[in-house]
């Protein structure tokens, strides 16, 4: 499974991995300029969050809630919680805290281009995913 949020639909990713170790799950976090739908050099660089273990929940059903304050500079944030009804457990916990970087992707990818200010070129805010 994986979800993408985002103006360009991928900001950030919440997936299921099984690419090293047992399957965990991670978050992907591809922020900042974007010129013709190429990012900058470091997307590539390890922008992957360890959310923790996935093999033990096979077979129960998993809530995630994604908070994401969009900021194109380094104030924005992300938290992701978690439960697990299945196991009891009736409310979420935070399983991750990120800080310190940008959390929105701006500039031109096809026929889109969206400001760091989170406008079209009309000027008008662009609220989709």
């Amino acid at each position: 499974m994986q979800f993408g949020f985002g103006p360009y639909n991928g900001a950030e990713e919440l997936g299921l991995r099984q690419d090293y170790g047992p399957t965990h799950f991670e978050m992907q976090l591809n922020e900042g300029h974007v010129v013709n739908c190429s990012g900058p050099a470091w997307w590539y660089q390890g922008n992957v969050f360890d959310l923790g273990d996935a093999a033990t929940l096979e077979g129960h059903w998993v809530d995630f809630i994604v908070g994401i304050s969009w900021r194109a500079d380094t104030s924005g944030w992300v938290d992701v919680y978690r439960r697990v009804p299945d196991l009891g457990q009736q409310i979420f916990t935070r399983m991750y805290h990120l800080t310190g970087k940008p959390t929105y992707q701006w500039g031109t990818c096809g026929q889109y281009s969206i400001s760091r200010h989170g406008t079209d070129t009309s000027g008008r805010m662009v609220r989709y995913m």
